[in-house]
């Protein structure tokens, strides 16, 4: 098997039908390659690419994107032998990992602290669904707009001091993000007395399906359906360009796991997301 190699628009294409394999796992990297390709660029969903090959084409891709987060996956675990060294001969630091659960296991192993001061890391089901039930409250999803950013933004920070303690996504990426979702129409909300309460954002590629990510209900407002109809009209949005529709949950999120059940979503594997700390 070949070393790790950079990889940019000119290996579109392979990169694609490798990720198509198994779109699951690869739901974000493919949105991200579809969007705005594979060369690099200044915005937070840009990345540096890299990837190995076997004897039948690529076993393994990487992408460190400009938000700090690398994302993996690879045919199996072996595949990615040699993606320390790469990383430190090409001076990327990321400050998450994630990706399969046994794979991010992998890489964190033969990861030099240097290049990745580990600190925590946090357990997770990928879900999926095929088809999705009729959720209540369906009626009061409605799409954001523009003049929702600055509450989305908001939340979005609450999200984020709940999941992770503290944002790993700085004010202006998600402010980027966001535009982009609201802008493609995929971010769905529910709003109780003119204030959004309750967001779910997707992404997706047509004739593959997509993912749902960052759902939030504000305290005060929980346990009352409106994340499950959030993720209800979204899934069903999504399902429309493509056979599956995903989205990961801490494993010890209950509540939120019977919300994805109720809805359809099944298990479907573990994941992991690993966060850097500070090099001292």
């Amino acid at each position: 098997m070949e070393p790790f190699e950079r990889l940019d628009n000119n290996n579109w294409k392979e990169a694609v039908e490798f990720l198509s394999k198994d779109p699951r796992h690869a739901m974000i990297m493919l949105y991200d390659i579809v969007t705005v390709g594979m060369d690099p660029g200044d915005t937070c969903i840009h990345g540096h690419y890299f990837g190995r090959r076997g004897d039948s084409g690529l076993a393994a891709i990487a992408a460190l994107y400009g938000l700090g987060s690398l994302f993996i996956w690879a045919e199996d675990c072996a595949c990615l032998e040699g993606i320390g060294e790469y990383l430190a001969e090409e001076e990327l630091k990321p400050n998450i990992i994630a990706g399969e659960a046994s794979q991010v296991e992998y890489v964190l192993k033969n990861i030099s602290r240097e290049i990745f001061p580990l600190d925590r890391v946090f357990e997770l089901y990928l879900m999926g669904a095929e088809e999705i039930r009729e959720m209540p409250l369906s009626e009061l999803v409605e799409l954001a707009d523009m003049g929702m950013l600055e509450e989305l933004l908001e939340i979005s920070r609450g999200f984020d001091t709940e999941q992770f303690g503290n944002s790993p996504t700085s004010e202006e990426d998600n402010r980027f993000l966001l535009t982009g979702h609201i802008e493609g129409d995929s971010s769905f909300v529910i709003r109780v007395g003119g204030r959004v309460v309750s967001k779910a954002d997707g992404l997706w590629v047509d004739g593959l399906g997509g993912q749902i990510i960052r759902v939030f209900t504000a305290p005060g407002m929980r346990s009352k359906g409106y994340a499950t109809a959030c993720v209800g009209e979204l899934s069903s949005r999504i399902l429309s360009s493509g056979p599956g529709v995903y989205l990961e949950v801490m494993q010890d999120n209950l509540p939120a796991i019977r919300v994805y059940e109720k809805a359809g979503f099944e298990r479907l594997a573990d994941r992991k997301f690993a966060v850097a700390g500070s090099e001292e």
